[in-house]
């Protein structure tokens, strides 16, 4: 114990290294390992906390923990008395701020209602690009009942997990990866008139133009995001199904003419059939992704839906449109759960949250380098596909 105290060479006090021998013991043990036991977990947060220890890396992954199992039990254990008063009251608040995370975007994704992104859906009602976006809610709907024999799984609240949030966010991350164009970025400058923010095509041999009198593109994503706290995502517009030209045959019809049904010509509607199959199969990152692209059910019955959908006034460039407007709005909700608090030892099998707020914890003035990083949209799928 002599040495432990008064080894000169050392730039680490003697209770530091009393505390590093403790904690290196905790982790050969497994005893550090907290998921699913909250007894654990308070115990280790109210043994890393005291004045002697200030144990960094101890008390995050205990405070993240906690906060994806905190409930009405929880602080009833006496195990949760013995906790500071700073730290339960940062506990507490974390909780919170999760809990109301969580059932917003239950109420989002057990609907898959985003009609609040259109300044007025009731007079937005023959707009045709909102049409196309009302219809692809509604094959989310039918997609999920199907996979799940039910939408949401579960009638009670709560029924939104972990492991849910992934699942959700690996299908509706793929149609992302499958749909995006990423030659289209954000454009922001503080000086411009009018518009801090707008998209630009980095090819500067392809006109682009994001915005319409039908989709005021822009205005709607930066308007949704900024109402929610959301960060852009960086590749904001999707890839379009290229125009086509007039068929020689009849005089004066084009394309979209053409996709009309036509009881009495089955050749026509094969035709229409196949050349929608083209223009749409073009207006993908399928051949980009290569063969490691192993795509999922989703982005398979996504593609039957562009196929069978009724054109009837609308055409594929607009039904893309309305489709990529609400997979943004899923996209951003699903960003803020699907991360995980970077850093944390232990995550496996949990089905609670492990995005805890870690803007006061810990308690104390650190320098530690605890490797552990809060949770963030940056983290999530469309930022680190970048």
């Amino acid at each position: 114990m002599y040495d432990l105290d008064h080894n000169e060479h050392s730039q680490t006090s003697a209770r530091m290294r009393s505390v590093q021998m403790i904690t290196q013991y905790l982790s050969s043990r497994k005893l550090d390992d907290l998921r699913n036991s909250r007894r654990r977990a308070l115990s280790l947060l109210a043994w890393a906390e005291q004045d002697t220890i200030r144990w960094d890396a101890g008390y995050i992954e205990s405070f993240v923990h906690l906060v994806g199992m905190m409930g009405p039990d929880v602080e009833a254990m006496p195990e949760f008395r013995r906790l500071s008063p700073v730290t339960r009251r940062n506990l507490g608040m974390s909780a919170n701020a999760l809990k109301l995370r969580t059932l917003e975007a239950e109420e989002r994704l057990s609907t898959f209602d985003f009609s609040d992104m259109w300044e007025d859906p009731k007079n937005s009602a023959n707009n045709p690009i909102f049409k196309s976006f009302i219809a692809f809610r509604q094959f989310l709907l039918n997609f999920f009942v199907e996979a799940y024999g039910a939408w949401p799984p579960s009638p009670n609240k709560g029924w939104l997990k972990r492991k849910a949030i992934q699942s959700l966010q690996n299908d509706f991350g793929a149609l992302y990866d499958y749909l995006v164009n990423r030659e289209v970025v954000w454009d922001s400058q503080e000086e411009r008139p009018g518009k801090k923010w707008q998209m630009s095509n980095q090819d500067p041999e392809e006109e682009f133009q994001a915005d319409s009198a039908d989709l005021p593109l822009t205005d709607m994503l930066v308007g949704f995001d900024n109402r929610h706290g959301y960060l852009h995502i960086p590749h904001p517009y999707p890839l379009l199904p290229r125009f086509v030209n007039a068929p020689k045959a009849q005089a004066k019809k084009n394309f979209f003419s053409s996709l009309k049904k036509s009881k009495n010509d089955p050749t026509k509607d094969a035709k229409t059939h196949l050349q929608l199959s083209i223009v749409f199969s073009d207006a993908t990152n399928i051949q980009r992704l290569g063969v490691s692209f192993a795509g999922n059910a989703l982005i398979d019955y996504f593609e039957q839906f562009e196929l069978a959908a009724d054109l009837k006034g609308v055409s594929p460039r607009e039904s893309r449109l309305g489709r990529w407007v609400l997979l943004y709005g899923v996209l951003q909700v699903l960003s803020k759960l699907s991360v995980d608090t970077q850093g944390l030892k232990y995550s496996e099998g949990v089905q609670y949250f492990l995005c805890a707020d870690l803007k006061r914890t810990p308690p104390w003035e650190t320098t530690s380098a605890h490797g552990m990083v809060e949770a963030s949209q940056l983290a999530s799928w469309c930022w680190q596909r970048d």
